[in-house]
């Protein structure tokens, strides 16, 4: 799952080539593919996916695709469990783009091909129009657990709140963690001030849609992922 994907994009200098006799480097081209495959996982996941994000996978195929080692490709995404979702986002590329699918890929359903269209046209350029990411702490919850909707949203505005060492630490403006997770309660106190004095803090609106998600929200939202293959 999610600690697979991570760890093989931590690994991202075991594909850097060198570029002839020149003390240049770049990322191999499979791995380039595979890393927007899961750039456009992470964002539909969480903060949203637009139109760009598939374009920029579109041109790599057009641009690339006699250097792309298709069944190295179909392993890797096998290997990640991404393969289904590889398979739609090339059946998507050639719908919108007209881009043959290199590998072979399944029939989109009608109903999910307009709904995924509506939903990444709507989102922007970048996704940056999505709201439905406000519902991913929930759903991320539920996918784990079968304990009640009520239980699920505290669990996830506890986590808003107080997030942990390891999230905190990653944020550049909390770096004074890194090393320090003595210091935890002293972020969470600056992280609830900063909410307080901004009049739209991302946080605070975060976690009243999460607060307010709903049984049928969270699974719309389980339901096209799942459909996406994710």
């Amino acid at each position: 799952g999610d600690e697979k994907r991570d760890f093989y994009l931590e690994g991202f200098w075991r594909h850097v080539t060198m570029i002839g006799n020149t003390s240049e480097c770049r990322l191999d081209w499979d791995f380039h593919f595979l890393f927007l495959i899961l750039h456009i996982s992470h964002h539909m996941r969480r903060e949203g996916v637009g139109f760009r994000q598939f374009y920029d996978l579109a041109v790599l195929i057009h641009s690339a695709e006699s250097v792309l080692d298709w069944d190295r490709i179909q392993t890797e995404a096998d290997s990640l469990d991404m393969r289904p979702f590889v398979s739609n986002c090339l059946a998507f590329c050639e719908r919108w783009f007209g881009i043959a699918p290199p590998i072979p890929t399944e029939l989109l359903d009608e109903d999910f091909f307009a709904a995924a269209t509506e939903t990444v046209f709507r989102n922007g350029v970048f996704g940056f129009n999505n709201e439905e990411h406000e519902l991913y702490d929930v759903e991320k919850l539920r996918r784990s657990s079968a304990l009640p909707l009520p239980i699920l949203k505290l669990r996830a505005g506890i986590g808003l709140v107080f997030p942990s060492y390891k999230t905190l630490a990653r944020v550049p403006k909390y770096e004074f963690l890194r090393g320090r997770p003595y210091l935890l309660p002293i972020a969470w106190l600056y992280r609830v001030i900063i909410a307080l004095g901004q009049k739209n803090n991302r946080g605070r609106k975060l976690l009243k849609s999460t607060i307010a998600a709903t049984d049928e929200a969270v699974s719309a939202r389980q339901n096209m992922l799942s459909r996406w293959g994710l």
